[in-house]
């Protein structure tokens, strides 16, 4: 849902926004996005189905770089949402090949382990954000939102 107030994207169910503070009398439809999720650990790809889901956009989880690779090519997505460390294809790498595919499409990158890549690996993967481990669920939702149905308003 989003918040009628300032347009924050919310979890269904919130009572306050996360952006503004202000209490959910009242929300707006959500944009219905469908996000790509590509996560090898069940427990944290359930993790952000959930959290995704919640404020009312339509998920397609898959476990490795290479699994994602053809969801991609085959299903049409608003943004992917992708770890670093996956088998078969890295993150890193899969980020690449999307984007040459499709400059525009904008994927948020995420990892665990911040302190072994550099800034040129992040840099160079081409990801429009970059997230770190363990993920917000309102840090998320506002690179979701500022990603694709731009940046709710200012509190």
């Amino acid at each position: 849902m989003i918040c009628a107030n300032c347009k924050a994207l919310l979890a269904d169910g919130a009572e306050t926004c996360h952006n503004c503070g202000i209490e959910i009398r009242e929300s707006l439809p959500s944009p219905g996005l469908d996000v790509l999720i590509v996560e090898d650990h069940e427990d944290f790809a359930d993790f952000l189905r959930e959290c995704i889901e919640s404020a009312g956009l339509r998920c397609q989880v898959e476990f490795n770089g290479k699994d994602g690779l053809q969801r991609f090519k085959s299903d049409h997505f608003d943004i992917a949402v992708i770890d670093v460390d996956i088998p078969f294809i890295d993150g890193i790498t899969l980020t690449r090949i999307i984007k040459s595919q499709n400059e525009d499409f904008p994927v948020i990158l995420y990892s665990g382990y911040l302190e072994l890549l550099t800034a040129e690996d992040i840099k160079s993967s081409m990801a429009d954000a970059f997230m770190t481990k363990p993920i917000k669920m309102e840090s998320l939702y506002l690179e979701l939102q500022k990603l694709t149905i731009g940046a709710p308003e200012a509190d």
